[in-house]
């Protein structure tokens, strides 16, 4: 091989290298940029802590709401039941009083549902980042059982109570049936 023909193999070898070794730094570079967005998650902190607290606190909700419902309607089938008179005016006042305190479950819900509230926007947050962070792209879409459950739900609108802002007005629904 010719002394020109060899430096030339050389500077090209060197040129591959380079390349080599800037592409394996700037893998290098993405994974651990992987591994800070993984980190930022604190996945275990959203599944040993978050997502429990969010599990018991809708829990609690729904037995306080269940329990006050129950002493709600005990309450007012005891005020039907009062015979009619002045007589009954102290168990009508026991009565509404207790529909009173049963009412303040609305508080205490209001408190816990805030709490989970507060954890899925935590986490909402968190996944957003990632998200943006590896650029990811949903993969529901081309997966046919969540796109045959998009079109079931769509078509038999299973969507649960509307936001009031959406909601189709009662007017509205009365004028289809006029």
């Amino acid at each position: 091989m010719s002394d020109a023909l060899w430096r030339q193999s050389a500077d090209i070898r060197e040129f591959e290298s380079t390349a080599v070794v800037s592409e394996l730094i700037q893998i290098a570079e993405y994974i651990t940029h992987m591994r800070e967005e993984i980190a930022a998650l604190r996945a275990n902190e959203m599944t040993r802590d978050r997502i429990p607290m969010a599990h018991e606190e809708l829990g609690s909700v729904l037995a306080a709401t269940a329990g006050a419902t129950n002493r709600i309607m005990a309450a007012a089938e005891s005020i039907l039941n009062l015979p009619d008179g002045p007589a009954a005016r102290p168990d009508l006042e026991e009565h509404v009083g207790t529909i009173f305190e049963a009412c303040a479950f609305q508080d205490i819900t209001g408190q816990r549902i805030s709490k989970v509230v507060s954890a899925l926007q935590s986490f909402e947050q968190r996944l957003d980042r990632f998200i943006g962070a590896v650029r990811a792209r949903d993969a529901a879409i081309s997966d046919p059982a969540e796109r045959a459950r998009r079109e079931r739900a769509a078509e038999l609108m299973l969507n649960g109570p509307q936001a009031e802002e959406i909601a189709t007005s009662q007017d509205d629904i009365d004028a289809l049936f006029a």
